[in-house]
């Protein structure tokens, strides 16, 4: 695999021999090491990263995983599709959430919200209702514990995550020129587990 996704290359500087089984770390493969992160290689210890966060559905982890296969079998645009479709899980569940918790405490607030979402079609517009709605009742809740979890989902926070959900679905979803870069497409993995953290 590291070979194939280039982190690795035939050949040893030195009286190694110019090939296999002797090999070099590649300018790319330093980046890597430069992360100090789980990285989409290792897919059973970037699983298990996926797998720790505290209710991280089998749908996401499903997607997520088949993102990885694809990854590594370096189809860059089908891995990041499949990621958008863990991120689509995402924001359904963020939204069903909300949904079900301003239907006992702020049915208007519902029954608009629910009214937006009809006319919601890609997921970046989905996740931008659900901000919208997220927004208009947070300085009403006086919950402590909430209250300690909003610096995590701040304005700058919000419109990060509606960006990521347009580049992990919205320009890739249909025929179009996009490619992506490998180097991309890796911060996008390691920026994942992260966001999955947070959005959970």
């Amino acid at each position: 695999v590291l070979l194939n996704q280039g982190v690795i290359a035939p050949g040893a500087i030195g009286n190694y021999g110019p090939n296999l089984p002797n090999f070099h770390v590649t300018d790319y493969g330093l980046k890597c090491l430069e992360e100090r992160e789980i990285l989409p290689y290792d897919v059973d210890g970037y699983l298990t990263k996926i797998k720790s966060v505290p209710g991280i559905t089998e749908w996401v982890e499903f997607y997520i995983k088949e993102a990885l296969q694809c990854y590594n079998a370096n189809c860059m645009e089908a891995a990041v599709i499949m990621l958008g479709l863990s991120n689509e899980k995402i924001i359904d569940e963020l939204i069903s959430s909300l949904l079900d918790f301003l239907s006992r405490n702020y049915p208007t607030e519902h029954a608009l919200m629910s009214t937006a979402l009809t006319s919601a079609r890609m997921a970046s517009a989905k996740y931008n209702c659900y901000t919208q709605y997220f927004s208009t009742i947070k300085s009403r809740i006086t919950d402590q514990a909430f209250k300690d979890m909003l610096p995590l989902m701040d304005g700058v926070a919000i419109q990060s995550y509606a960006n990521f959900t347009r580049i992990t679905r919205n320009g890739l979803a249909h025929p179009s020129d996009t490619k992506m870069e490998r180097m991309e497409v890796l911060m996008i993995f390691i920026s994942f587990v992260k966001y999955c953290e947070v959005q959970y």
